[in-house]
């Protein structure tokens, strides 16, 4: 005799279903999400893509489209420190302007840039002109400064002659300022074989220097009209509130009063 199994009665389960204005929400916080992303770091990639896309040897084909950006300046050249970080250097090696670099390297006794290493290695990889240059601490002892510069540059893979930056005279008389810088720059004129290049402002030149520095090589910084340069002017500092390619923070531009030849080693 055969038994019948009873069916099992299935249970239907009532899923409840997500609402429309979920999907509606969710998609506009993705949205939202891209639009940031793509505003604070979309033209940091694009610039970074045309610096792969385009060699040293291929300036010539990049757009004029700076003028149609912040990042606006055309200097000739620029110098930096460790306050300018995160430098797209593929991208800088390819600004349409920019032909040299120097870097910050020591400054008084003991103080070393962190970056000037990586930044001079990569300067250099990305074809661009590159130099060295000391911050000059009136007080501190000469060949204390000197030693310091010498021991964390080689000036046999710059291409650019060493600067000396003098901008204060740090409580000193002038004459005995004179002196000592005048010794600094004696001692590295010796091992390099020609005159360092001297950066100072302006006004500091004409009240302080003028009298026993007039023969060395000079870069003024001059943020007003850069007219009237001293005739021994290499290089003018115009700004120090540059917005350059591939630079992400401000920095200081310059422009060669001659040709680059000038301040080449």
């Amino acid at each position: 005799m055969q038994v019948k199994k009873k069916r099992k009665k299935s249970k239907s389960i009532n899923k409840q279903e997500t609402p429309q204005w979920a999907y509606t929400a969710t998609a506009m916080v993705v949205t939202l999400i891209l639009l940031v992303v793509i505003f604070f770091w979309g033209g940091t990639l694009w610039r970074f893509t045309r610096g792969l896309i385009y060699s040293d040897g291929e300036k010539s084909e990049i757009p004029d489209y700076l003028n149609d950006s912040i990042y606006n300046e055309r200097p000739d050249g620029v110098d930096m420190s460790h306050y300018q970080r995160d430098i797209e250097w593929k991208v800088l090696g390819v600004h349409p302007t920019v032909k040299f670099v120097y870097l910050k390297a020591t400054e008084g006794e003991g103080l070393y840039d962190k970056y000037y290493n990586r930044h001079h290695a990569q300067a250099r990889n990305a074809g661009l002109q590159v130099g060295s240059y000391h911050f000059y601490r009136p007080k501190v002892p000469v060949m204390a400064q000197v030693n310091n510069f010498l021991e964390h540059t080689d000036f046999t893979i710059d291409h650019l002659k060493p600067v000396i930056d003098i901008e204060v005279q740090g409580g000193l008389k002038k004459k005995a300022l004179q002196d000592s810088l005048r010794l600094c720059l004696d001692t590295i004129t010796a091992i390099i074989g020609d005159k360092p290049i001297l950066y100072t402002s302006r006004n500091f030149y004409h009240e302080v220097l003028e009298e026993r520095f007039g023969n060395y090589p000079l870069w003024i910084a001059d943020y007003r009209h850069g007219e009237s340069l001293p005739a021994n002017c290499v290089l003018w500092q115009y700004t120090d509130k540059g917005k350059v390619l591939g630079i992400r923070h401000e920095v200081d531009c310059n422009r060669l009063t001659g040709s680059l030849s000038k301040i080449q080693l």
